[in-house]
């Protein structure tokens, strides 16, 4: 089974971006350039996590093309994010890759990982696993980069027969902070790269903005209401999502 590719052309905008992060935050800026290493050609990010941690992944991003302006970027990611990363052009390629191993047998796991590491395998200059898990760190040493950037400490203690294939260590969290936006962060001051825009956004596409539209119009909820969303659900909450005026 070939893995799920899709791609975008490099350099597309993000039109009517929107901050989710407050007004944001500039680190301090020097030339982003890393220290001492050639510039890679190209980058792997793996991120097979949930949406909120791919919006915070999309900072990191945004900041590598500021540094890294001819590189081209991929991501490893979960199925269901393989459009979202695509749409909303975090990155210039986007691989599908379920680590979960819930209802696959030993052998559907391993062809899969199969088939995706030998698409992967010494396609990438450097490498960054932001997953920060069992199977990521599998998946980043398989890749072969000469230049992977992973944690140090690690999420959750490695076992004694584990092992962290980086050679790049970045902190829990990096430079501004301790919110999580700060952690995707962290490999950028790990290369010796400062944080030029550290304000996570997203740019609706037109089709969202007509299929919301659709929606809250077939409930007949005005332009000047007030919606409560919770965008990292797991399930859409059936009709009861959406309440009628005066029912708090």
């Amino acid at each position: 089974m070939k893995p799920m590719i899709h791609r975008t052309p490099a350099g597309v905008a993000n039109r009517r971006a929107f901050s989710l992060f407050g007004n944001g935050r500039r680190a301090s800026g020097s030339a982003l350039a890393a220290k001492g290493r050639p510039a890679p050609s190209s980058i792997l990010v793996v991120q097979t996590k949930y949406i909120g941690d791919m919006v915070l992944t999309s900072v990191l991003v945004r900041n590598l093309r500021l540094a890294y302006p001819d590189a081209k970027i991929a991501m490893l990611c979960t199925p269901n994010l393989r459009d979202f990363v695509i749409s909303q052009n975090i990155a210039d390629e986007a691989i599908a890759f379920d680590r979960r191993d819930k209802g696959k047998s030993l052998f559907q796991w391993l062809a899969e990982y199969l088939s995706v590491v030998s698409d992967l395998r010494q396609r990438f200059d450097l490498t960054i696993d932001l997953s920060d898990s069992k199977t990521s760190r599998i998946v980043h040493r398989s890749v072969g980069a000469p230049m992977p950037v992973g944690f140090d400490p690690t999420d959750r203690p490695m076992k004694f027969w584990e092992s962290q294939p980086a050679n790049v260590f970045a902190a829990p969290y990096g430079q501004g902070g301790s919110h999580y936006v700060y952690r995707h962060l962290s490999p950028m001051q790990a290369l010796g790269l400062d944080a030029a825009d550290v304000t996570p956004r997203l740019a609706p596409t037109p089709d969202a903005q007509w299929e919301s539209t659709t929606i809250l119009a077939g409930r007949g909820l005005s332009r000047n209401a007030y919606i409560a969303v919770h965008a990292s659900a797991r399930d859409n909450g059936g009709d009861g999502a959406f309440l009628d005026d005066g029912d708090g």
